[in-house]
């Protein structure tokens, strides 16, 4: 069986996780406004 980690390495893992999850979450945001900005002012991909 597999011991328990210590509470403190428990917390840090969440804590990276919380991160990972947190720049993932920014860097979505940034490209969907990006986009978002982009098809509102004509300049997409799309020539339609």
């Amino acid at each position: 069986m597999i011991d328990s980690v210590p509470l403190h390495v428990e917390a840090m893992i969440y804590l990276y996780f919380a991160l990972v999850a947190s720049v993932g979450s920014y860097l979505l945001a940034r490209l969907w406004l990006t986009a978002r900005r982009t098809d509102e002012f004509g300049d997409g991909a799309n020539p339609n």
